[in-house]
């Protein structure tokens, strides 16, 4: 059966600022106390929460703060590390963003929809082991500097790609398939798929 959404180019008014900020304020808290509360490597929401943010947000300049707001609160709590290392972080970390405003143009399939979510996830896991194992062989002494030691960093990072795959998968489906539950609650309206499929 073939369930139809409301989609918000289907007469959605634009999300008042102070519903944009009580969702960062939720976000930021979120990605702090998660990363304080997993112990799992790398899995955790950080990702699939900025996949969904570069979705939901009317203006996506409060989903970069929330996101490097959480980042910064949650460093400052279990501890910072190299500036460079730490720019790559970020930004490896916000990039899921550009998923989501990807994500926006396919509401109108909802196959595609689904498939672009965990695509994306995987994307974002991948891009997020490649920038980060360059960073950490580029800018520590962790591994020497040569062509061994970078192939060193990408075999050692490989366990910590598969814990990223899989949290990113978790909490992406968890973030996307809640929301899609809850379409009446009016302020987390954003463009929804038109067709869905449901067994």
């Amino acid at each position: 059966m073939i369930m139809k959404r409301k989609s918000i180019n289907e007469g959605t008014a634009a999300r008042p600022l102070s519903q944009e900020f009580l969702l960062a304020a939720f976000i930021i808290l979120v990605i702090a106390v998660s990363r304080l509360m997993i112990d799992l490597p790398n899995f955790k929401p950080v990702m699939a929460i900025a996949l969904f943010s570069g979705f939901l947000f009317q203006r996506q300049a409060i989903g970069f703060f929330s996101i490097t707001v959480g980042m910064l609160v949650s460093d400052t709590l279990v501890g910072f590390y190299e500036w460079q290392l730490a720019m790559v972080v970020y930004a490896a970390l916000l990039t899921p963003m550009i998923g989501g405003w990807v994500l926006r143009r396919w509401n109108d399939d909802g196959y595609k929809f689904a498939t672009g979510v965990l695509g994306f996830s995987g994307l974002a896991a991948i891009n997020f082991y490649v920038l980060t194992t360059l960073a950490v062989w580029g800018f520590t002494s962790w591994y020497p500097t040569t062509w061994a030691g970078l192939a060193s960093a990408f075999a050692m990072g490989l366990p910590f790609l598969k814990w990223t795959l899989l949290g990113n998968s978790v909490f992406a489906a968890a973030l996307f398939g809640s929301w899609a539950l809850i379409p009446q609650v009016g302020f987390l309206q954003a463009k929804v798929p038109a067709e869905i499929s449901k067994l």
